[in-house]
Parts: C-alpha cells; sequence; structure tokens
C-alpha cells in the first residue's frame, strides 16, 4: 500500500509511529470503532503519542482522524497485491480492486490491436466457435462461449483430454478453436494443437507469451497476463486478462451487428419468461 498517500509530504515516521500506522493498516474494519486510548493499549504506547500521531497525519483530532481515515484508506493505490494472513476484509477489497484496475490497465498498454482485429474478422467469417482448456481455463471458456452464443454462434468448450483429442481429429475447417493456458506447457492442449493444424482448421492461442509451444502452433495468439507464484494471485491475473480480450471480442460483435444481436436476445428473453410463467 502507497503510505505517501496517507503521509502527507512524504513524511518520515519513527520506530513508534510506524508501529501505530502498521496497526491501523492490518486493523481497518475496527479501528473506527475504538477510542485513543484502546489503539494506544493495542500499540503499547501512550492516547497521547496517537493524538500526536494523528495531528502529524494532518486531522485536527482523534475523531476527525476516525471519521476520514476508512474513506482515505479504501481509495489508497495498492503496490503489493499479496494476500498475508489474517488480513482485514477492506485491505483485501482494496487489493483485489486495485489488481482488477491495474490488469485491465496492463492490458490496454499490451494487447496488440491489429490481432485483435484479425481475430474478430474470424469471428465475424465463422459460425462454429469451439474452445480448448482444462481446470480453471475451461471456466473462461464456458464464460466466452455463453458471449459468443448471445451473438448466434454455436460454441463448445472441450475440457476431457478423450474429447480434445477425438474433436481435433474429426472437427471440420468450418470451426474457429481458441486454445487456452497459462503457460502454453500443457502438453495436452499443444497435442491439440498440432492436430488442429495438421487439419487445416483455424486457431487462437490465448496465452501468456509468444515463443511458447501453444503459441507456436497456433495460426494467431492474443495474449493474456500471468505471474507465477499463488501469493502473487496469478491464475485471478490471467483470468482476468482473459475475460478482458473476450469481453473485447464480444462488444466488437455487438457493436457491428448490434440489431441483429439485439433482437436475438430479446426474443430469448421472451421466449425464457414465457416458458416461466407457464
Amino acid at each position: 500500500m502507497k503510505n505517501d498517500i496517507m503521509m502527507k509530504n512524504h513524511m518520515i515516521l519513527n520506530e513508534t509511529e510506524k508501529g501505530i500506522w502498521d496497526y491501523i493498516i492490518h486493523h481497518i474494519e475496527t479501528i473506527s470503532k475504538i477510542s485513543s486510548r484502546e489503539l494506544a493499549r493495542a500499540t503499547y504506547t501512550h492516547p497521547t503519542t496517537v493524538l500526536r500521531f494523528v495531528k502529524k497525519l494532518g486531522y485536527e483530532n482523534y475523531n476527525d482522524f476516525k471519521v476520514n481515515v476508512a474513506i482515505q484508506l479504501k481509495t489508497m493505490e495498492q503496490e503489493d497485491y499479496r494476500i498475508a494472513k489474517d488480513e482485514e476484509l477492506l485491505l483485501i477489497q482494496n487489493k483485489m480492486s486495485e489488481l482488477n484496475i491495474n490488469i485491465i490497465n496492463q492490458m490496454r498498454t499490451v494487447l496488440n490491436t491489429e490481432e485483435m482485429n484479425r481475430v474478430y474478422a474470424l469471428l465475424e467469417k465463422y459460425s462454429y466457435i469451439d474452445f480448448v482448456a482444462t481446470e480453471l481455463n475451461a471456466i473462461i471458456s464456458q464464460y466466452a462461449s455463453h458471449l459468443f452464443f448471445t451473438e448466434g454462434k454455436i460454441c463448445q468448450v472441450y475440457q476431457e483430454w478423450t474429447k480434445q483429442l477425438l474433436f481435433a481429429k474429426n472437427v471440420k475447417k468450418d470451426h474457429l478453436v481458441f486454445l487456452i493456458s497459462k503457460t502454453g506447457k500443457n502438453q495436452q492442449i499443444i497435442e491439440t494443437a498440432r492436430e488442429l493444424r495438421k487439419k487445416g482448421v483455424t486457431t487462437v492461442a490465448v496465452t501468456t507469451a509468444s515463443n511458447n509451444l501453444l503459441a507456436k502452433n497456433c495460426d494467431y495468439l492474443l495474449m493474456g497476463l500471468f505471474k507465477e507464484g499463488i501469493s502473487e494471485l496469478g491464475q485471478i491475473t490471467f483470468t482476468i486478462s482473459s475475460m478482458y480480450i473476450f469481453n473485447i471480442l464480444f462488444a466488437m460483435l455487438f457493436s457491428h451487428a448490434y440489431t441483429d444481436v439485439f433482437n436475438l436476445n430479446d426474443n430469448y428473453l421472451k421466449k425464457f419468461y414465457e416458458d416461466d410463467h407457464s
């Protein structure tokens, strides 16, 4: 968390003040409910020390501090998204909010717009859209397939190895296939990509590097973000960035076929509610 947002003019804290600040950061949920004496007791300091610290932060008194601290902490920018043991809800909320914003902003910078336009053209061309993925990436596929279904595409997700291989051996050239893998090292996904290439089927890799085996065995590449290690929330990073890619493709299709897509979904909703009330 950026302490300099709270610490005006980049002020230097002594060890006692650092201890008070550290306690505040890790007890955001309860800090607005306790008195200065209780805060002093929790930080092994004196109430006078707490009041001096609060004024150093720029607040008139402790009550002024309590009223404003939660609001300021909620809007602070996160530098470290790692989740620590027993963190407070608001601190985790801040980290997750900033993580989402950070990922989207990074994607806006690194996303290859030319490749996105090429893949969009493919989506306009093909009616059959398939997804090959495993485990959590299959959930991304299910999400994307639902989006494309609402735009009149016929979609299927293959997440079992046997089905993936049989699909690759039997699919026709009128299908567009997305293959999703964080590292691009999943051997069954790579083998499926190779089989699809032999069949002359158009493929799009959604992965995190242009030089991994999945990318090399697909016709097109859309790159998401991923940082290895559970402490860095790597899977969440890849999921958010991948869904961002599919959201953009969906929006592009929707924008260029607005009336058709709108009518399709309007008819579906009418049918859904008619059946629901029958």
